[in-house]
């Protein structure tokens, strides 16, 4: 089936849209090939990768959606939800050392447009992949630098204030 590839934002957010919905229905051969398609395009090329690191997220793909992330950073991504995908994706198939490279991307990008969600979301990311590899330290900084009573939902963790954290980082080096 071939699809036409869209020529405005709005259609091109109908798309993603499309994309979306196969999704949520488990439609995953659809919304993969309407991926493929913007992909195949240079001008909605990121808007595929972008959508079809979701979908494999949501197929149980996690180092398929990896794959996908780091095809979308190589185009120059300079969107802090980019990077921050990528992290938790590679938070998710035990990389917390490349985990921490995509959130300090993150964090930088998230502090130049003063995007506080990126940003503090992004250093309790880092603080347990710094906790994964024995960086007390690190991790400690990290949360620290975020608000107090701050809270993040972070992969296999469920939910964690900034004080659990820390409390789990002491916990941790005894």
């Amino acid at each position: 089936m071939a699809t036409k590839i869209p020529t405005t934002e709005a259609k091109l957010d109908a798309a993603i849209r499309t994309v979306q919905k196969h999704t949520e229905r488990n439609e995953f051969e659809e919304a993969l090939a309407l991926c493929d398609s913007l992909i195949a395009n240079s001008q909605t090329q990121a808007a595929g990768y972008r959508e079809r690191a979701e979908v494999r997220l949501a197929m149980a793909l996690p180092e398929e959606a990896v794959k996908d992330l780091y095809e979308l950073i190589s185009l120059d991504s300079a969107e802090p939800a980019d990077h921050y995908n990528l992290g938790i994706s590679l938070l998710k198939t035990k990389k917390p050392k490349e985990a921490v490279a995509a959130f300090s991307e993150a964090i930088e990008l998230g502090e130049k447009e003063q995007f506080d969600y990126y940003t503090n979301s992004s250093l309790m990311h880092r603080a347990e992949a710094y906790l994964q590899l024995s960086k007390w330290r690190e991790a400690e900084a990290d949360c620290l630098r975020v608000p107090q009573g701050y809270s993040s939902f972070l992969p296999g963790l469920g939910v964690k204030t900034r004080e659990q954290m820390l409390a789990r980082s002491e916990r941790m080096q005894n």
